[in-house]
């Protein structure tokens, strides 16, 4: 039997209250996170400093590109969650993000990453904005990659580090975003992302590109100078193996942080 435009009506009106319900569901969900937040707050009595958890990000984006399906693109998925996590912080310690220039790029991706409630500073390069965390150790910088110098060995010598690699996540429409990195002040702990992230110099280009071509390691920044300073990242379980390698050729190797293994959900 064939529907009549009335049966199609009502069978429309149902989905759209199912579509209602589900929204005023989510709404009470974030509510109730908002105090569990407030609650958290109340333990931890203070909201100074920085309340940034890398590793617990890097684990929600694991499971949330494992439960993933359907048509609706994982990339909204995770730009919805971070807008989630990053408004979150935000309650339990307010923080800015300190832009590295004016690349149109940048402020692109610092609204996915951190949504329109994260107050965004602008600066005139890499250097201002990195050396803004020295007094500012709540907040974040966020710099696109490249550059024909090692800008980040100021940064990683003042006490700053990587916390995330961008684009964090591998679909094909994540390739829209520019390389970059966010910085934090050392206090905001990465030992427990999956990934390190070590800054290279020796005065040896060729040395120095044969332990980066021969290891693990991703490159993030370089080879510069020359090709005798780069930062790379590498796969926690990898890096006894990269620092003996490197060692043995005389590439002096520094930590600057860590960083998330991009996500690759079966359905993106």
């Amino acid at each position: 039997m064939s529907l009549t435009p009335s049966d199609d009506a009502e069978a429309l009106a149902g989905l759209r209250r199912e579509i209602d319900e589900i929204d005023a569901e989510m709404h009470v969900l974030l509510q109730r996170r908002a105090d569990v937040i407030g609650r958290l707050v109340s333990v931890k009595k203070t909201k100074t400093g920085a309340a940034f958890r890398p590793e617990r990000e890097a684990a929600m984006m694991q499971r949330l590109a494992a439960r993933h399906r359907g048509e609706l693109p994982f990339l909204t998925i995770a730009h919805i969650w971070r807008v989630i996590i990053s408004t979150f912080t935000q309650l339990q310690a307010p923080y800015r993000v300190h832009l590295g220039g004016s690349d149109p790029a940048l402020r692109d991706i610092a609204r996915y990453q951190f949504g329109f409630s994260t107050p965004l500073v602008s600066h005139p390069g890499r250097d201002s904005a990195l050396s803004t965390l020295n007094n500012a150790a709540s907040d974040l910088a966020l710099v696109l990659n490249g550059g024909d110098s090692d800008w980040w060995t100021p940064a990683v010598a003042r006490g700053s580090h990587v916390i995330a690699a961008i684009p964090e996540i591998a679909v094909r429409d994540a390739d829209a975003f520019a390389p970059a990195l966010v910085f934090a002040a050392a206090s905001v702990a990465v030992d427990e992302l999956p990934r390190a992230v070590l800054a290279l110099a020796c005065d040896d280009a060729g040395a120095l590109a044969r332990v980066i071509e021969t290891g693990s390691a991703t490159i993030l920044c370089g080879p510069v100078e020359t090709g005798t300073r780069a930062l790379v990242a590498i796969e926690r379980t990898d890096v006894a193996g990269f620092l003996e390698t490197a060692q043995a050729r005389g590439v002096a190797v520094t930590p600057a942080g860590g960083a998330a293994i991009p996500v690759a959900p079966a359905t993106a």
